[in-house]
């Protein structure tokens, strides 16, 4: 045990701080638009983040549907059904070449995850080829609005922009995007919101679940595996792919901090491996020193700490999980 640890922090520790890098420079940089890439607006119909506007799900899926069609750093693959049987989607952002040899990464990424029986040899070869790899998951709580429009806007930005910066980030990333955790959800609070246009109700949580059987508790089925779009994010993302990063995009008041990192406080679950707690820590650390170097300030540790909380199955698919909160609008997120 103590070898295939020793192992793992030759391995991995070094690409999880390159993936800090990358996630920090991401969230901070602001490339110029591009065109022929069409700009989330073409679809919705406004710009994410207007007062008063939100988009639903066929509006969004729409809108992915089109980006894969303009652009070779894109692409949507629906792989199941939610709960009441609307697509749910994956969607792939990494450089034209990384689009070519997906499998190749996949496959390199599992064999760091699990390093039994992988020489030291062959750890570094892999290395010099792999890829960091990004989760963003994004709208778990539907009444939070701006995570449901802020996927647009960050796959425009990486889709389009000619920024060599982003470039930079997409030959080295893999960005795995999960535009709705739960669309019927994000179907139910449009509806009503559009229904209420122009009343005091417009902005009130509608007087329903928004996931029909865990309603706001169902990030916390992430120990359980019993809702539908749970277990696809499982077996099409983490079991996938196990990312090195999983950023969890949801929407927070006027006040509250905008980012929640590592390092974590105690109690951790008990089996999470020892080597597993302090690469958190660095990972989380490396972000937060990036980002207050910017002036980006507004980020704090800890908090709820769902991944040391949750079983160890979960907390292993991930050498850290982000829990974000982002901003009121779509608009001001994209800008932060």
């Amino acid at each position: 045990m103590n070898k295939h640890r020793r192992r793992w922090s030759r391995t991995a520790i070094p690409l999880l701080l390159a993936a800090a890098g990358l996630v920090a420079r991401a969230l901070g940089a602001l490339p110029e638009r591009a065109d022929p890439v069409p700009p989330p607006e073409s679809v919705l119909g406004f710009r994410p983040g207007d007062d008063g506007q939100l988009a639903d799900w066929s509006q969004i899926t729409e809108y992915f549907r089109r980006l894969t069609a303009a652009s070779p750093r894109v692409r949507a693959d629906d792989v199941g059904r939610t709960t009441e049987g609307r697509p749910f989607l994956v969607v792939t952002i990494t450089s034209p070449a990384n689009q070519s040899r997906l499998e190749e990464i996949r496959r390199d990424n599992l064999r760091l995850w699990d390093p039994r029986g992988l020489s030291d040899h062959e750890a570094e070869r892999i290395l010099r080829r792999a890829k960091a790899v990004v989760s963003m998951n994004y709208a778990i709580h539907s009444t939070e609005v701006g995570a449901s429009l802020t996927p647009l806007v960050l796959a425009h930005r990486l889709a389009a922009s000619p920024d060599p910066e982003v470039a930079r980030i997409l030959e080295e990333t893999v960005v795995l995007l999960i535009p709705s955790h739960n669309p019927d959800g994000t179907d139910l609070v449009t509806a009503w919101q559009r229904g209420h246009a122009g009343s005091a109700f417009a902005a009130t949580a509608p007087p329903a679940l928004y996931q029909k059987y865990a309603g706001h508790d169902n990030n916390r089925d992430w120990y359980m595996f019993t809702q539908a779009e749970t277990l696809l994010t499982v077996r099409h993302l983490h079991d996938r792919w196990r990312p090195q990063i999983v950023h969890d995009v949801h929407q927070m008041g006027t006040r509250g901090a905008r980012l929640f990192l590592p390092p974590y406080l105690d109690p951790w679950e008990p089996n999470v491996d020892p080597a597993l707690r302090a690469a958190a820590g660095a990972l989380g650390s490396a972000v937060q020193a990036r980002l207050v170097a910017e002036g980006k300030t507004n980020a704090a540790g800890d908090w709820r700490a769902e991944a040391r909380r949750f079983t160890p199955r979960n907390v292993r698919s991930q050498y850290s999980r982000f829990r974000a909160a982002w901003s009121s609008t779509a608009r001001e997120a994209a800008s932060w």
